[in-house]
């Protein structure tokens, strides 16, 4: 009886020692990690870097390891300057990349906004959704978020953790069903595309959005010069473009910036192309500008579909039927529009062809 009692003090004095030297290890690591964001905001820029780089290696010091979710809170920080809380989001990036992330069991079909035709694996425990879906189901919003193409829905699903739910409206059969999907692991999920950093922002955005993070966006130089400026700077008053001279010093860091703008949306090309006259880079900004119209049609008329089935669930005369009424109307008034736009852009093209 007395050796049982000795050992149950023994291992209760054990417990409450490593109890003790956990606590004051993570009051060490919290002390730590506070200096390394205050020194993020240092005079010096040397000592900024510093910190930088070793925030990005506190995953690998098991004395002061500090999880995404920590480092998140402290992004929510208020007193952070704009540059500390872009170093701290890049080191919040280096550890997602690092962190377990959701899978769907998926490859995908055809794809057009609204409609993500996606082929589940057969039946896999690992990823429950793939017995929730069909082949030939097309996932149209996230939420109350439609879907433009495969990287919005990898996105969706990355942003969240293997366990938790995908809340979709899934178009089958010409019907529009929700459900909650479960997730599994993108780490078991064998050929799944490379995650490259604009995918991984994408999904970290989407994961900081859910929890009322939102980071400050700085003006990008030269965002608000228009077209005409941007024209008269690449293509000086009088001077015709010299075919002999290489192409593109002034044109590519100017014109090429121009064509980023006007994709910011539409594609994700990283070319940058030349421009060898005014009109040709007018004639290419206007064609552009009318493709991004009509992918923008396309995705209201997919809005509006979804909008419309989910209307007939609504009791008539209920207020909320009528909300849905009115947005159906106003969706429909902003279709009518660009697709008078796009008509008259038509007639013009079929008037230069055909003077």
């Amino acid at each position: 009886m007395r050796y049982s009692y000795v050992m149950k003090r023994c291992i209760a004095i054990s417990i409450m020692l490593v109890s003790s030297y956990c606590t004051c290890t993570q009051a060490q690591s919290n002390e730590r990690t506070r200096a390394l964001i205050d020194q993020l905001g240092n005079g010096s820029w040397l000592e900024r870097d510093l910190a930088s780089t070793e925030l990005l290696n506190l995953d690998k010091d098991e004395e002061h390891e500090i999880s995404l979710e920590e480092l998140e809170l402290y992004l929510m920080d208020p007193t952070l300057s704009l540059e500390s809380r872009t170093r701290l989001a890049g080191v919040c990036l280096a550890r997602f990349l690092k962190y377990p992330k959701g899978g769907l069991g998926v490859s995908f079909g055809s794809i057009i906004p609204g409609a993500i035709e996606v082929q589940p694996i057969n039946n896999d425990e690992r990823f429950p959704a793939t017995a929730m879906l069909n082949p030939g189901d097309a996932i149209a919003l996230i939420g109350d978020t439609m879907l433009i193409d495969s990287f919005d829905l990898r996105a969706q699903i990355l942003s969240r953790l293997p366990g938790e739910t995908l809340p979709a409206t899934v178009l089958r059969n010409g019907e529009y069903l929700q459900m909650d999907l479960p997730l599994g692991s993108l780490e078991e999920l064998t050929g799944a595309a490379r995650l490259d950093n604009p995918l991984a922002w994408r999904a970290l955005e989407l994961r900081w959005a859910r929890k009322g993070i939102v980071l400050e966006t700085p003006d990008t130089i030269g965002q608000g010069i228009d077209f005409e400026n941007w024209i008269d700077a690449a293509f000086e008053q009088g001077i015709t473009p010299n075919p002999r001279l290489p192409k593109g010093r002034l044109t590519t860091a100017i014109v090429g910036g121009v064509h980023q703008i006007v994709t910011t949306g539409l594609t994700r090309s990283r070319r940058v192309q030349l421009w060898e006259s005014p009109a040709t880079l007018r004639k290419k900004l206007f064609e552009n500008g009318m493709v991004i119209m009509r992918n923008n049609a396309s995705l209201l008329k997919a809005k509006r579909a979804v909008d419309q089935h989910q209307l007939l669930g609504l009791e008539p005369d209920s207020n909320q039927r009528k909300t849905h009424e009115e947005k159906i109307r106003l969706i429909t008034n902003q279709i009518e529009e660009l697709e008078k736009q796009l008509d008259q852009y038509q007639s013009n093209k079929d008037a230069e062809r055909n003077p």
